[in-house]
């Protein structure tokens, strides 16, 4: 019996010792296999302007497609020379050259080695003069080449144009001493006279400070502000009268070093006769959140001067979540009591200029009960495996053993800001593991799995397809005539069925979005849905229905007489744009009506909320939804996942000839549009400018003179044999030099557009239905007539501008005429503004 339990004994010492050793050789392994995210390798570069640095630009590893790369915009200084400081960040140059190129990239204007520069310990001075092979009036691409260890070329861009009339240091010097005054209230006196303080002023928060905000709330208020970095400014816009310009820089309040502050300063400019005008301002400051459990205050995570809008995503019970701050990522799982931070750049032993870059967003794709987060990186990417790259990486973190390991890497070879307003138009993971994403108006499937690639959507026209506000829902015609469409096709991603939703006998079938997770869309019969004089669809809808996500009918929506053109929705509110139709057949606009649908909101366990304080104003927290001891709150970083070979999926541009337009405004890239009118419709507000997908502008506000008139534009009067459609036209193409009778295409049955499509090949046509009639002028002002199209089949030319008239050329009447602005705003209206015109392409 006791040699029964001594064996015994030894066998449960034995079994112990094998557990530890097996235990401690697997942990030993996951250690080999792990390894922090790597420091930051690049150098960077700047502009200098005397002791000022604008522009910093970050390295890329591979070649990009330079028409979208519109962060900075350098000025050359007279000879057309540039000077440059490197920051080596310890890296060894053996070799610096440059190119200039048009700016999409496919021209190259010169390609020069530079052997003369001056270098001292860890910088880099470089002063250059591009050779006279430039065209003033036209911006280039400059991309400056360095060769560093391990045969690595890494290549820095701006955009480069040859300095005019731009009064370019006076609004540079301009944003610097608004700058340094605004930290001195006595100095700051004088810029009472540039702002605007008014009701649509925010004096609440220093979060964000406009052009509208108080004196007080401009100069900082009663915060002590400490700059702690220099102030670094980039030109984004550049024209004779006006400019945009950022500054970036960062700051420490009351002279506590362990809690830092980013700033960015927008300035838009126009130089007056003896003045500057500053158009807008805004300054907007973000707390660094450092994610320790210290900042765990009565149970909320108290976040500071942040934007409100915190991206938080929690599992089903709420007991897991993770949220994002200035593309930090952070997790909290209540029941273990952890605070990870999931993923940062700028970490604590790795801030500096080059990882506190803001060109990446984070987004959460998924949270479990176990705190397993499955997340997104996407954009520049500031160091580690895939340092100077744009892309998409998407990262599973593992709760259990507290790792991170990449899924899948996408890279992408146009700017990273494009690629970041590419994906937030959509982007969905399902429970299958399959990533659901928009890019280049193409929508793909990427199972993370294997890595594969299923291209769901492409080709599709604006309109023809839609998704909704969750991602989880998609729509789309199966016709590649947005206005013949038999059949839809509605897709829960989430689980991936399908169902095909048909007309019926003689009607066409039009999507028309979602309102939560609701299908909206419209029937039109057949013999309703016809081409206007200007080769425009008329899609008549009798009949608007709304439809679940399980397939059952809400709402159908009908009224004798009436037909829908279109819809807007604002929170459970959808307003119909109604046409009649007239004794002659033809439809005509008439008054707007509404119906609503029901929306279910849905609560969250843990909140962000803001709260008003006494010193810093409103501050941003996140209030948990159970009681947490901080000092019990571990903090934990993950380590990454080491592996061999690539994990890349590469998305193919299949549809980059199509025509696209993006619209960037002080935030960057606002919209990415098919159809220009859309594009100029969002602009315009915002003071924004339009670029085609060659990089050209297409158009930007301001810059306007007080009066101007196209000189040649002839006039004739409409007759029975010449309508004045025709005669605008031929006016249109006498401007530019081509004389050709257009009557007869048009009795052929050709449309407008067409025409002006065959015989002016070297412009592209621009459809402007519905802009404001104030984005006109920017055409007119560079000498490009205005088609506008009236209810009765007419046509007008906008020919010329003053303060207080248009100027047209009417064949109607048989001459050139001017018309008040508020009465020829009033007219076009009438008519639906429905303007064409276009622009003159570098092909």
């Amino acid at each position: 019996m006791k040699k029964t339990i001594a064996k015994g004994f030894l066998l449960l010492i034995i079994f112990g010792i094998s557990i530890y050793l097996i235990s401690d050789y697997m942990n030993q392994g996951n250690v080999d296999m792990t390894a922090q995210m790597g420091p930051a390798t690049f150098p960077l570069v700047y502009v200098t302007r005397g002791e000022r640095r604008l522009n910093t630009m970050r390295g890329y590893i591979e070649p990009m497609e330079t028409s979208s790369l519109r962060e900075s915009l350098t000025p050359l200084a007279p000879g057309r020379s540039l000077s440059f400081h490197i920051d080596k960040f310890g890296n060894t140059i053996h070799q610096l050259s440059f190119e200039v190129r048009s700016i999409d990239g496919s021209r190259l204007i010169e390609s020069t080695e530079i052997t003369e520069y001056t270098e001292d310990g860890d910088t880099i001075k470089i002063d250059l003069s591009i050779k006279d092979l430039i065209d003033p009036a036209q911006e280039y691409t400059f991309i400056l080449l360095a060769e560093t260890a391990f045969d690595r070329t890494i290549r820095f861009y701006t955009r480069i144009y040859s300095v005019g009339d731009t009064n370019t240091e006076e609004k540079i010097n301009f944003c610097f001493q608004f700058h340094e005054k605004s930290f001195n209230k006595d100095e700051a006196r004088e810029l009472t006279m540039y702002l605007e303080p008014n009701a649509l002023g925010d004096n609440s928060t220093f979060n964000r400070v406009t052009i509208n905000s108080s004196f007080h709330q401009v100069t900082w208020g009663n915060l002590n502000v400490t700059r702690i970095t220099e102030p670094v400014l980039y030109i984004k816009e550049m024209a004779t009268e006006t400019g945009s310009f950022r500054v970036k820089y960062d700051v420490i309040l009351d002279d506590n070093y362990d809690t830092r502050y980013t700033v960015e300063e927008f300035y838009r400019l126009r130089q007056g006769t003896e003045r500057i005008f500053l158009l807008d301002f805004e300054r907007t400051m973000e707390q660094v959140f450092a994610g320790v459990p210290q900042a765990i205050v009565n149970n909320r995570i108290q976040l500071g001067i942040v934007n409100p809008n915190v991206p938080l995503e929690e599992s089903d019970g709420g007991n897991t979540f993770a949220f994002s701050v200035k593309n930090s990522l952070f997790g909290v799982i209540l029941p273990d009591q952890k605070f990870i931070r999931l993923f940062d750049f700028a970490d604590g032993e790795n801030y500096d200029a080059r990882t506190a870059y803001n060109g990446h967003r984070v987004r959460i794709l998924n949270i479990d009960e176990a705190g397993n987060v499955a997340f997104m990186v996407y954009g520049y990417h500031n160091r580690g495996r895939h340092e100077g790259r744009a892309g998409i990486v998407v990262y599973y973190y593992n709760s259990i053993v507290n790792t991170t390991e990449e899924l899948a890497h996408i890279p992408y070879y146009k700017s990273p800001q494009l690629l970041i307003a590419e994906v937030e138009q959509m982007l969905y993971l399902n429970r299958n593991n399959r990533l659901y994403l928009m890019i280049s108006n193409e929508i793909h499937a990427i199972d993370l799995e294997n890595r594969s690639l299923e291209t769901i959507i492409t080709g599709k026209q604006e309109g023809s397809y839609h998704i909704s506000d969750s991602n989880r829902m998609l729509v789309w015609q199966n016709s590649e005539d947005v206005y013949a469409a038999t059949s839809l096709t509605l897709m829960n991603l989430q689980d991936e069925q399908t169902t095909v939703i048909r007309a019926g006998f003689d009607e066409f079938i039009m999507p028309l979005g979602f309102m939560g997770e609701d299908l909206i869309y419209g029937l039109a019969k057949i013999g309703n849905v016809n081409l206007d004089m200007m080769g425009n669809m008329v899609f008549p809808m009798h009949s608007i229905i709304i439809q679940s996500a399980n397939g059952e009918i809400l709402k159908d929506h009908r009224q004798a007489g009436f037909f829908v053109s279109g819809i807007s929705m604002s929170g459970n509110q959808i307003t119909l744009r109604r046409l009649i139709r007239d004794e002659d057949g033809n439809f005509r606009e008439t008054m707007a009506t509404h119906i609503t649908n029901q929306i279910v909101p849905t609560g969250t366990h843990n909140r962000v909320e803001t709260a008003i304080t006494e010193s810093h104003g409103r501050i941003v927290r996140i209030a948990i939804r159970r009681e947490v001891d901080p000092e019990l709150m571990m903090m934990l970083t993950p380590r990454e996942v080491l592996f061999e070979g690539s994990r890349g999926v590469e998305i193919t541009d299949l549809g980059q000839d199509a025509a696209r337009y993006y619209v960037y405004g002080k935030d960057g890239i606002q919209g990415i549009f098919l159809a220009a009118g859309d594009a100029l419709t969002t602009a315009f507000p915002i003071a924004g400018v339009v670029v085609n997908q060659r990089g050209e502008y297409i158009w930007y506000r301001g810059n306007l003179r007080p009066r101007h008139q196209i000189s040649n534009i002839e006039v004739a009067t409409a007759n029975e044999h010449e309508s004045s459609l025709a005669i605008s036209l031929d006016a249109i193409l006498r401007h530019e030099g081509i004389t050709v009778s257009t009557s007869h295409l048009l009795l052929r049955g050709e449309s407008a557009v067409s025409s002006l499509e065959r015989l002016l090949p070297e412009v592209d046509i621009l459809d402007l239905t519905g802009v404001p009639i104030d984005t006109i002028l920017y055409f007119v002002n560079r000498d490009i007539p205005v088609l506008a199209m009236l209810e009765d089949g007419n046509a007008v030319l906008v020919i010329g501008f003053n303060e207080l008239n248009f100027i047209l050329m009417n064949p109607m009447r048989g001459e050139i005429h001017r018309i008040g602005r508020q009465d020829a705003t009033n007219w076009f209206e009438e008519n639906g503004n429905r303007f064409f015109t276009y622009v003159r392409t570098y092909r």
